[in-house]
């Protein structure tokens, strides 16, 4: 109880308010279901443990994993404590869990396995590779690593590895306990087995935030380590046994405190905002990046409702709204013709940023409108930056400000660089004597 209450992980995205700790919950109340089914397999604990294994799969869908390895596990353990005939009803369970879990997929998740943008964003977690390739074993061994340490990873919070080399000591002594108990073994281990699988399929990343619901069984198998290292102290002295207590916990207790008290900056937007709005001048634009709005969007209302002597809101300037770009740069250089349709000064806004085909967008969107205007200056705080411009207005097509170094080093992005312009004198077959950079874009050779 006390690591799962100071697991840093779980911490940090609950201090962001984020739904993955839903996914968690939803692993620990079927696990302790579980265990309450095998006590009796009476039929209303597996009454109660169809139904909510059925919600659960409606909140979180990785709930897939935990429930296939409930099944299989009470399958064994029914079957050997009282014979065939008790294989019925976990038979009766999966074929309820597998019908629930493929009418969720239809109505939601089929759409997103077809998404090429969700399949480059965790490709890190899928296996791309020939199933006899010889890299299989190390890709497995390595996501094997990920995935454990994932109510661990200090990766994006500096705070050190203190608790992580404890947890994997104490990982390490509550695997080698629970081996002896296969049925346990076989509870706790096959919701990673299926998500291996998964991953080996390309059907579900094995790594990332999206493994967090495996930290219940994780930090089961800490909390068993914790009490035989304390077992085993406490056999030599009530007060070697109570020293055992403070080392197991007082670090990792120390480190949460520190996480809830001071929690990682990570896109700090509103700080950006503040300063946009002591150095924003009246008639000024802000342009803000797609991925951007919601935090935007929660904190311009934020300070709407403030109180004090600022001399300008965001209503008095015009918030020009980005599109999702999807991986386009097409789109990207549309965007780029926007903030550009009108001379004056631009305010440019960044944060979560989502690379467009491997490439930082806002080093793309800098990069295309260093011809279209002048940079005046910058702000800038942790995962939150604002550019402001000053936009000179409509530019001929070969002062589009296209420079050699655009999107080089993407092999799938560019075929070319540098990108070739046109001559002095160039004019576009169309109406306009003044294409846009989209229709510039569009007619090189990059792909949409």
């Amino acid at each position: 109880v006390v690591w799962f209450a100071v697991a840093p992980n779980l911490l940090y995205y609950a201090t962001e308010f984020k739904q993955y700790g839903v996914a968690v919950f939803a692993t620990a109340v079927l696990v302790w279901l579980a265990v309450e089914v095998a006590r009796d397999h009476s039929r209303g604990s597996w009454i109660t443990l169809i139904i909510v294994g059925l919600v659960a799969l409606f909140f979180s869908n990785s709930s897939i994993f935990v429930l296939g390895a409930v099944g299989i596990y009470l399958l064994i353990d029914g079957t050997r404590r009282f014979g065939a005939a008790a294989a019925v009803r976990p038979i009766m369970a999966g074929s309820i869990w597998l019908a629930g879990f493929a009418w969720e997929y239809w109505l939601l998740l089929r759409p997103l396995h077809a998404n090429s943008w969700l399949h480059e964003y965790w490709s890190d977690g899928l296996y791309h590779g020939s199933l006899t390739s010889p890299l299989l074993v190390p890709w497995l061994a390595l996501r094997s690593i990920a995935m454990v340490g994932t109510p661990f990873d200090f990766g994006h919070m500096e705070l050190g590895a203190r608790t992580v080399a404890m947890a994997l000591l104490l990982l390490l002594l509550g695997i080698t306990a629970a081996w002896r108990r296969p049925h346990a073994r076989l509870l706790l281990a096959l919701p990673f087995v299926f998500v291996e699988l998964a991953a080996l399929l390309g059907w579900y990343p094995a790594g990332g935030r999206l493994v967090l619901f495996l930290s219940p069984l994780l930090l089961l198998l800490v909390g068993n380590g914790s009490s035989v290292l304390i077992e085993a102290l406490r056999s030599r002295g009530w007060w070697i046994g109570l020293a055992g207590v403070v080392a197991v916990f007082f670090v990792p207790t120390v480190d949460a405190v520190r996480l809830v008290m001071d929690p990682p900056k990570k896109e700090e937007l509103p700080t950006v905002m503040d300063q946009i709005l002591e150095k924003a001048e009246s008639g000024d634009r802000i342009y803000v990046y797609h991925s951007a709005l919601p935090a935007w969007d929660f904190y311009a209302r934020r300070d709407s409702l403030k109180t004090g002597e600022e001399s300008l809101r965001w209503s008095d300037f015009a918030i020009v709204r980005g599109d999702d770009v999807q991986q386009s740069l097409v789109a990207l250089a549309e965007e780029v013709d926007r903030i550009a349709a009108k001379p004056g000064r631009v305010w440019i806004v960044f944060s979560h940023r989502v690379p467009v085909r491997s490439c930082d967008p806002d080093v793309l969107i800098q990069e295309l409108l260093s011809g279209r205007g002048e940079e005046l200056d910058t702000l800038g705080a942790p995962g939150a930056d604002a550019i402001l411009f000053r936009i000179r207005g409509s530019s001929p097509h070969e002062e589009h400000g296209l420079g050699p170094s655009l999107l080089r080093g993407d092999p799938e992005v560019l075929v070319e660089a540098p990108l070739a312009l046109p001559p002095p004198g160039w004019r576009a077959p169309s109406a306009s004597p003044h294409p846009s950079l989209a229709d510039s874009v569009a007619g090189s050779r990059v792909a949409p």
